[in-house]
């Protein structure tokens, strides 16, 4: 069957409208339609070749889909979702540089300021070509979000004589894991200071509501993100 544009009024016959760019939207509308509506009208700037909206909202998120503003902090490498060189990475990287943490947390820092020390990682990130420009809020967001995900990860780690005692080593491992990714990377940096805090009570902890899932990153974007 013929497709029909979406733009209402349109009574084009002489080309063939093109399917909605934004994710899995269904609906078509002409190159014309599209340029005459969104990009004179509205004065927006342009997309790439072949690439078209059918509404306002939708033309949003075909720009943060192309520039990657929704893009979490391990999928944003600059060769693509696949590079090991992403925001995550170089983050990991500068906090397990010896001395680093310890400064970024007050200790013999020379006065830097939180504030100070992210906005150089943010530069040291975005100078790799990432395809999401960080910025300090995000960074300090992100580093926020591997303390909590890793205190939650070493309060579970630190119960498996009560409830969680049961389990078998490679599962208990594996669920450390889906709490905190990177809990064996950070164990000696950030273990200090996650035992000075209290621990939960996990004698009844269901262990499905404890996947790394449960806290969005995009937080951190404005943070994945979804850190």
């Amino acid at each position: 069957p013929q497709v029909k544009c979406s733009r209402r009024g349109c009574k084009r016959n002489d080309t063939v409208p093109i399917r909605c760019s934004a994710g899995n939207c269904d609906r078509y509308i002409h190159m014309d339609c599209f340029q005459d509506v969104y990009i004179v009208g509205k004065e927006l700037p342009d997309l790439p070749p072949l690439q078209v909206a059918c509404t306002k909202r939708h033309y949003e998120k075909v720009r943060n889909a192309i520039s990657g503003k929704h893009l979490l902090w391990t999928t944003d490498g600059a060769n693509g979702p696949d590079d090991p060189v992403n925001s995550e990475r170089i983050l990991l990287d500068w906090i397990l540089e010896p001395g680093n943490y310890a400064k970024y947390r007050g200790k013999g820092n020379n006065g830097t300021t939180k504030v100070q020390f992210s906005q150089r990682i943010a530069s040291k990130i975005n100078s790799t070509g990432i395809k999401v420009k960080r910025d300090q809020k995000q960074v300090m967001n992100k580093i926020k979000h591997m303390e909590d995900t890793f205190r939650r990860a070493y309060d579970f780690s630190s119960h498996r004589e009560t409830g969680t005692g049961l389990m078998e080593e490679g599962t208990f491992d594996d669920e450390v894991h889906k709490i905190c990714p990177y809990y064996s990377n950070v164990l000696d940096i950030m273990s200090d200071r996650a035992s000075a805090k209290p621990k939960a009570i996990l004698y009844d902890l269901d262990l499905s509501s404890l996947s790394s899932k449960d806290s969005n990153e995009e937080s951190v974007g404005g943070e994945e993100g979804k850190l």
